[in-house]
């Protein structure tokens, strides 16, 4: 038995709708495109000698394959920078943009923005921020330990906002900023700039 990894697709009712084999490469974030196309990235863990490889792949809507993007070797760690992240999302499609938080260097991470073709857009540190809401307008926001920050790709800082909500940023909806304040979720506007 070859192991392997693949992706299980459902209904909303809970069905088994699609199964997409990935082979040997072990998918750890899906993310769907507005054409429902199905964006992963992973690593290929079960092939330890194989250094250089894709970690962000593409399958169309019927589950072949499309494309893969992003070589390992463009990633100067010795950690999987497609490995999972525990709690937190780490991919994201919004509007015409694919976004992902990955490992860029030992022990920091950085946000990556794509074209829906796979063609890299930026690279940004993240720092002591965790990208949390890419918008639907392309509005990057981090947590930080005190507050939230905003992405400034012309400078590529985390620029600090007032946050319009005093909870704990979960992420977004459309333009929306979602926030969780004990047991109660909170959509809001996002903060002026």
């Amino acid at each position: 038995t070859q192991l392997g990894g693949g992706i299980q697709i459902f209904t909303k009712a809970g069905m088994r709708k699609r199964f997409i084999d990935t082979g040997r490469f072990i998918p750890s974030a899906v993310a769907f495109a507005p054409d429902h196309s199905v964006w992963t990235f992973g690593n290929r863990f079960l092939d330890p000698g194989f250094r250089d490889y894709f970690i962000l792949h593409h399958y169309l809507q019927d589950g072949s394959h499309r494309g893969e993007y992003l070589p390992r070797s463009g990633f100067a760690t010795d950690d999987e920078p497609g490995h999972a992240a525990h709690g937190g999302w780490q991919l994201r499609v919004s509007g015409k943009r694919i976004g992902a938080a990955l490992h860029g260097k030992l022990d920091n991470v950085c946000w990556i923005e794509l074209d829906l073709q796979g063609r890299q857009i930026g690279r940004w540190l993240t720092g002591n921020s965790m990208p949390i809401a890419f918008t639907a307008s392309g509005t990057v926001y981090a947590r930080e330990i005190v507050g939230i920050s905003v992405l400034d790709r012309a400078t590529g800082q985390w620029r600090p906002v007032v946050p319009p909500f005093g909870g704990k940023l979960l992420g977004h909806d459309g333009d929306n900023l979602v926030f969780m304040d004990g047991n109660l979720l909170t959509w809001v506007p996002p903060p002026a700039e």
